[in-house]
Parts: structure tokens; C-alpha cells; sequence
């Protein structure tokens, strides 16, 4: 099926990415994640008021250490980047949008719309989708000023940094925590750090 033979190509070239990280760059510092400390008690606030309600709270924290809680899976998701697009579809992920690198890139975006480019996404476009999730790359400034004028219209903003196999790990997780997809995580997550683990011993 083509979106099991780019599911098998994202992991190999993941593979190939992150083990020569690893060899050359050196191991990330265990530890490194920081822990995020709500400073109005927002975060602690709606997971109370959800489980008072009696509703599933998902609760993750991104790449630059912000809590995001909610209360039923993301259904309206826009990726600003198409690495980041890959690894949301590897998590289970479906999106209404997407920058138009996903198309270049090869990816199944099935019916996304496109929001622009990677360097210069259209918020304008993303605010037709109504989205529920935007992820973007805290790295490219283009992506962080239209989060910005995202996150003022209320519109959830996950900052997704991919530089190293541990933060691929953390950004997977995440996102099949948010997805619900455990088999996606231990797939695409655990087995591949294994098979990392096992090349590199």
C-alpha cells in the first residue's frame, strides 16, 4: 500500500538521520526536556474542570515547554512543515492543511489544503480551516509569527523542534498521545530506538 511504503521510507531515512546524530554529534544529555511550571495555574485549572466533568483530558508539553491540555483528540490539525506533517501521519495523524513542501516531499496528505509555504504560511488560510492544532517549527520565523497570530485568535499552537532522535522521540510520543495511536508509538518510537540502539552497541 503506498502509505505503508512511506510509513517504511520515513523510518529509514529517520534511521539513517538520527543514527549519524548519534555517531557524530554525540548522545543528548539525558535530562535536557525542561519541566514546565504553569504560572496562573491555567494548565492545573482545565484538568481539574475536566475531570470533574468526567471528560478524557490529553495534556502534552512541546518543544519550548508550553502545556497544552485538551479535552477530546485534535480532529482539525495543520502542519507548517512536512517533516512535521510526516511524523503526525506516523502517529495516526490526519490534517485539513498543510505547507505545500508535503506535496514535494511525497506525502499522503489526502485532502489537506495547502496554507503557503514553510517560510511564509498563510494565515489567512489557516483561519479558513478552523483549526484545532497548528504544529510548527519554533525554528523558522515565518512559522513563529503566524503562530503568534494564531495563538491570539485562540488557536492552539504545538512548537515542534526536531534536531536530535530524542526529540523526534518526545515529538511522537506527543502526538500519539494525542492521536490515541499506542501500536504508531511503539512502531515507529520504541522499536526504531531499538533497532538505533542495537546498530550503534
Amino acid at each position: 500500500m503506498p502509505a505503508r511504503q512511506m510509513a517504511k521510507r520515513c523510518i529509514i531515512a529517520m534511521l539513517l538521520l538520527f543514527s549519524c546524530l548519534l555517531l557524530f554529534a554525540g548522545c543528548t544529555p539525558a535530562g535536557e526536556e525542561g519541566t514546565s511550571t504553569p504560572q496562573d495555574g491555567s494548565v492545573e485549572d482545565a484538568a481539574a474542570a475536566g475531570d470533574s466533568a468526567g471528560e478524557a483530558v490529553l495534556t502534552v508539553t512541546d518543544s519550548l515547554g508550553e502545556e497544552l491540555v485538551f479535552s477530546a483528540a485534535p480532529q482539525s490539525v495543520v502542519c507548517l512543515q512536512a517533516s512535521l506533517a510526516e511524523i503526525w501521519l506516523l502517529a495516526g495523524g490526519t490534517m485539513v492543511g498543510v505547507t505545500d513542501d508535503a506535496g514535494e516531499r511525497g506525502l499522503d496528505i489526502g485532502d489537506a489544503a495547502p496554507v503557503g509555504t514553510t517560510h511564509s504560511p498563510s494565515t489567512e488560510a489557516i483561519f479558513a480551516l478552523a483549526p484545532d492544532l497548528v504544529v510548527y517549527s519554533p525554528d523558522i520565523s515565518g512559522q513563529t509569527e503566524a503562530a503568534g497570530v494564531l495563538e491570539q485568535a485562540g488557536i492552539v499552537c504545538y512548537a515542534a523542534k526536531v534536531d536530535t532522535f530524542d526529540d523526534y522521540i518526545d515529538v511522537l510520543s506527543d502526538f500519539c498521545t494525542l492521536t490515541g495511536d499506542d501500536t504508531a508509538f511503539l512502531e515507529y518510537g520504541e522499536a526504531v530506538e531499538a533497532e538505533i540502539a542495537a546498530g550503534i552497541d
